[in-house]
């Protein structure tokens, strides 16, 4: 995963929306595969962690759980979904930043696909963290390993869709953004 410095300048429009908005939960995602979500998650991350903010990053990312590999956490299984989330949130390295690292028990994937279930994990995250960030899979990824990308952004007080210059359709994006624009999530960038 390439590392973005948190001090990079790109960095400041999306944290200026983030704050003007008062954002205390996001979900970041992408149009396609491979579009630099992890890399872009950890940048703000780490930028909200260095501003003495208690943050939590949540690996949702079940396709690719780069940011759980990054910090080298495994979700560990407990009997109940709860349990598993209360005890699986972990310190990082980094001061002021936790780590909810991907799940990967089916029984506990269904459980969070389930909307209302989704919007009290983040509703408490939130008592507990200043700030909360999702690393997501892809958008209009049907698998029944994952957590739909679009679950994820409702259940967030904002979102992001990475696009790459080039590959991304702007029919895909007006598609994305239409809905996500009018209900409760808004979208950032």
């Amino acid at each position: 995963m390439k590392q973005l410095p948190i001090e990079l300048i790109q960095l400041e429009p999306i944290l200026s929306s983030i704050n003007e908005r008062n954002v205390h939960s996001l979900a970041v995602t992408a149009s396609e595969s491979q579009a630099g979500t992890s890399t872009l998650v950890l940048a703000l991350a780490k930028r909200y962690a260095n501003q003495h903010k208690s943050t939590l990053l949540v690996d949702f990312n079940f396709g690719s759980p780069t940011i759980s590999h990054y910090f080298q956490q495994q979700f560990e299984d407990k009997k109940t979904l709860q349990e598993s989330l209360a005890t699986n949130i972990k310190a990082t390295e980094i001061e002021s930043l936790s780590l909810l690292p991907a799940p990967f028990r089916s029984q506990f994937l269904l459980e969070l696909r389930n909307a209302e279930m989704l919007n009290h994990c983040f509703q408490e995250w939130q008592k507990k963290f200043d700030f909360v960030i999702a690393d997501c899979s892809q958008l209009n990824t049907f698998d029944q390993q994952i957590i739909p990308a679009e679950m994820i952004c409702k259940a967030t007080n904002a979102c992001i869709m990475v696009v790459l210059t080039g590959r991304t359709i702007e029919a895909n994006l007006h598609d994305w953004t239409e809905p996500y624009c009018r209900k409760r999530s808004a979208s950032i960038g």
